[in-house]
Parts: C-alpha cells; sequence; structure tokens
C-alpha cells in the first residue's frame, strides 16, 4: 500500500508505477553490471578510459536501482532487501547495503517533504477558499449596505419631497384663504360705504324736500297777504 497518497485508486497506480521503474532499473543495472564483469574479468577492455566510463555507468545505473527501491520502500513500506542481492561487484556487502540505506533514508525524506508540501497546498487551498468565501461574503453584504442605503436615501428624497409638496399646498391653501378674506373684507367696507352713501343720499333728499316745502308754504303765505 502506497504511504500517504490520495484514494485507493491512486495509491495502487502510484505503487504500480513505482514497482515498473524499480523492476527497469534492476534489468538496466543487470545488464551493465554483466556487461562490466565480463570485460574486466575476461575480455577486458580496449584501454582503461573505456574502463573508468563503463565503470561510470556502472554506477550511474546502481544509483538509480537504488534511488528507485529506496521511493518504493518508503513510499509503500518495502524494505531495501528487495534488492539485496543486486550489488556492484567490485564493492562490499557493506558499502552496497550502506548505498542501500541512505537512497532507502533520501527517498523517505523526498516523500515527506512531498506529503509535507502537498498538505501546505491543501491548507492553503482550504485557506484561500475561505478568505474567499469571506470576502464574496463581506462584498455581498456591503452590495446590500449599498443597496439599502440607496433605497433609504430614496425613500427619504421622496418623503422630503412629499413634505415640501405639502407644505407648498398648504401655503398656496393659506395664500388663497388670506386673498379670499382680504376679499370679503374689502366687498364689506365697500357695502359699508355705499350704506352710508345711500343713507347721506336720503337725508339730502328729505332736507331738500323739507326746503322746497317751506318754501312753497312761504309763497302761499305770501300770495295770501297780497290779497
Amino acid at each position: 500500500m502506497l504511504i500517504g497518497v490520495g484514494n485507493n485508486y491512486d495509491r495502487d497506480l502510484e505503487a504500480a508505477k513505482l514497482q515498473h521503474e524499480r523492476n527497469m532499473a534492476i534489468q538496466v543495472f543487470v545488464s551493465w553490471n554483466e556487461s562490466y564483469n565480463t570485460k574486466n574479468l575476461r575480455l577486458g577492455f580496449e584501454n582503461s578510459d573505456e574502463a573508468q566510463d563503463t565503470r561510470d555507468i556502472v554506477d550511474k545505473v546502481f544509483e538509480n536501482l537504488c534511488m528507485t527501491q529506496g521511493m518504493l520502500t518508503a513510499a509503500t513500506g518495502g524494505s531495501w532487501e528487495d534488492i539485496a542481492q543486486y550489488k556492484l561487484a567490485y564493492m562490499d556487502d557493506h558499502r552496497a547495503y550502506k548505498k542501500k540505506m541512505v537512497a532507502i533514508s533520501n527517498a523517505k525524506t523526498i516523500l515527506e517533504f512531498a506529503k509535507t508540501a502537498k498538505e501546505a497546498a491543501e491548507k492553503a487551498a482550504v485557506a484561500k477558499r475561505a478568505v474567499e468565501k469571506i470576502a464574496k461574503e463581506a462584498a455581498a453584504k456591503k452590495a446590500a449596505a449599498e443597496v439599502a442605503k440607496k433605497a433609504a436615501v430614496e425613500k427619504a428624497a421622496a418623503e422630503a419631497a412629499k413634505k415640501a409638496a405639502t407644505e407648498k399646498a398648504v401655503a398656496e391653501a393659506a395664500e388663497k384663504a388670506a386673498a379670499e378674506m382680504a376679499a370679503v373684507e374689502a366687498a364689506k367696507k365697500l357695502m359699508q360705504k355705499r350704506l352710508l352713501q345711500t343713507r347721506l343720499l336720503r337725508r339730502l333728499q328729505r332736507k331738500l324736500q323739507r326746503r322746497r316745502l317751506l318754501q312753497r308754504l312761504q309763497q302761499r303765505l305770501q300770495s295770501l297777504r297780497r290779497s
């Protein structure tokens, strides 16, 4: 079983991949190691450069074998003993064992680092989603507050306009009423003036009538005296 990687399918797939890489590393190592041993013990190399170049390649494929086994062992919980039979001909058991153990230790370190990095990335993703959620909620609250504020301003403006219209209507009604009262007062004064004029005219007419009557009486008396 693969340690600390995804679900069961992912673990099985990764384990199969590491197993294949280790098996291929074994085949490559065996091929180069046997070729090196054959030439070194029987056929010989053409020169020291060829011998050194071949040995360098064998070293590298052995290191690759140790590394792939280390990754497989670290991931699946296996052991270095799975490749215990594979070692360089010129290398003693202790050195081979040490190389394999170092490779496994390095692989475990790499795996733990990858696991830690994955966990950190997952935590960062969770934190990012949380921050985005908070930001989204804050934006929604801000938008709702803006809508509420706009609605309140519009309501206040409508109420102010209504109040102003009412006050204007009241003022116009009061002005109209005052004008009507002034007209009534003016009409009343005019009627009073005309009534006074009528009374004066009647008094003058009565006075004039009395004067005419008195003149007639005087004329009659004079006429009687003459006769």
